[in-house]
């Protein structure tokens, strides 16, 4: 791995962390607003963001109020869907995809949480959230991104959005 990948990963999972942690208490419990998910859409650019993302999650995960198991089931989610749409060939499309994942999320809260409400409340929260975050907030900052040459430079992106 050389030197510029290896700075930009680090970058990226540090910039993840930081957003999560400091934005902590929307972005951990039932309700959710962890707008470092914005950075989930890298791995659809490139590949290499993959890991980044991960062990961003991963770290971020380790101040979760559903604690080690956060860092497993959060962390796997995240992997999952990072490969996923890391294959995927239209932005929008592989933008679904962590949106879905939160399948995996609401049943960690669920069955981890004392919850008033039942799991489907749970999971459309979730859903809702990611969706904003992703759709609403994260697609066009990428679109402004992905029309700079310069940036797609710095950022190593190998695909474009369609």
């Amino acid at each position: 791995m050389n030197i510029k990948k290896l700075t930009r990963q680090a970058v990226v999972a540090a910039i993840y962390v930081v957003l999560t942690i400091a934005l902590a208490p929307f972005g951990y419990g039932p309700i959710q607003f962890r707008l470092s998910e914005i950075l989930a859409i890298l791995p659809f650019f490139n590949s290499e963001y993959i890991l980044a993302i991960t062990v961003g999650c991963f770290i971020s995960n380790i101040a979760s109020t559903v604690g080690s198991v956060d860092m497993i089931v959060g962390t796997f989610q995240t992997l999952i869907c990072a490969y996923i749409m890391s294959k995927m060939k239209n932005l929008y499309l592989a933008c679904i995809v962590p949106i879905l994942g939160m399948v995996l999320i609401a049943l960690e809260i669920f069955f981890m949480m004392p919850n008033p409400t039942g799991f489907f409340v749970i999971l459309i929260e979730l859903m809702c959230s990611e969706f904003i975050v992703i759709y609403i907030i994260g697609i066009p900052i990428f679109y402004i991104l992905n029309r700079n040459e310069k940036i797609k430079k710095l950022l190593n992106f190998k695909t474009t959005s369609k």
